[in-house]
């Protein structure tokens, strides 16, 4: 907790979001352009939605380029709320995001597919890991850790939900042996979005008020698609993590306050 600048008692936020429509249009654009691909080269697929097209073909390059694009937009994204975060700190607390320490302890990528140098059945080779509701987690000694963290390993961010608040672990060896250093981004769904039509969103708005837990919304139907009973249990699925050797243990945030867009 120490090399990530946490400790007990500090305020911490956390910011998820990605590439929204533009990531998207990406994604539609080339899973029609794939299939074509495979109808025309008779490829037979048990899903449509599992569409592909070789690493070493145009169309592969050609959307492995607009993936990296898209999360290119994330980053930016993220960036630019971070940056008005810093200002918003500043603009009430009356001092400079530099001198309360407000520096990005990690900034992560979840649902994409990164090339990638691994141990296969003890051999090193160059594979793309798909990561899809999944995170990296590399262990200490990584070359594409930050020097900051190289000798320690890589932060993972777990989100939670508005109730939970997210996990902060560290990627440990045994996701390096296992899963190609990856691990889990959240809990998790149990009730698809349709699903939540059910839940009430002053029901969720009382619920987080009662934890203490201020909230600011862009929509009632935004608020209710990411509510608390929408998605598993934080605590036992970061125990598996954990259990399993895939990370460790570093720090939990508590919520205080959440802002849905």
């Amino acid at each position: 907790a120490k090399a990530y600048g946490l400790k007990q008692g500090t305020v911490a936020i956390t910011v998820h979001c990605g590439s929204r429509g533009c990531g998207h249009q990406i994604a539609t654009d080339y899973l029609q352009e794939m299939e074509r691909y495979i109808k025309k080269n008779s490829v037979r697929l048990p899903d449509r939605q599992l569409a592909c097209a070789p690493m070493d073909s145009r169309l592969g390059e050609d959307y492995y380029k607009a993936m990296c694009c898209g999360a290119n937009y994330a980053w930016a994204n993220r960036q630019m709320i971070t940056h008005w975060t810093r200002e918003s700190f500043e603009k009430v607390l009356g001092d400079s995001a530099e001198s309360m320490g407000m520096d990005v302890v990690y900034d992560v990528a979840h649902n994409i597919a990164k090339k990638e140098r691994h141990q296969v059945d003890g051999r090193s080779m160059d594979v793309l890991v798909h990561r899809k509701g999944a995170t990296r987690a590399f262990s200490a000694g990584r070359p594409e850790i930050t020097m900051k963290y190289r000798d320690v390993g890589q932060p993972v961010i777990i989100p939670g939900d508005m109730s939970v608040g997210p996990y902060i672990l560290v990627g440990l060896p045994g996701a390096m042996e296992e899963s190609f250093g990856t691990t889990c981004h959240g809990a998790g769904r149990q009730m698809s979005r349709k699903a939540t039509n059910s839940i009430s969103a002053r029901d969720v708005e009382a619920d987080l008020s009662g934890r203490g837990n201020t909230l600011r919304k862009g929509s009632d139907e935004g608020l209710v698609e990411e509510a608390p009973q929408a998605y598993k249990d934080m605590d036992t699925v970061v125990g598996v993590v954990c259990t399993s050797g895939l990370a460790g243990r570093v720090a939990k945030l508590r919520p205080v306050g959440v802002v849905k867009g």
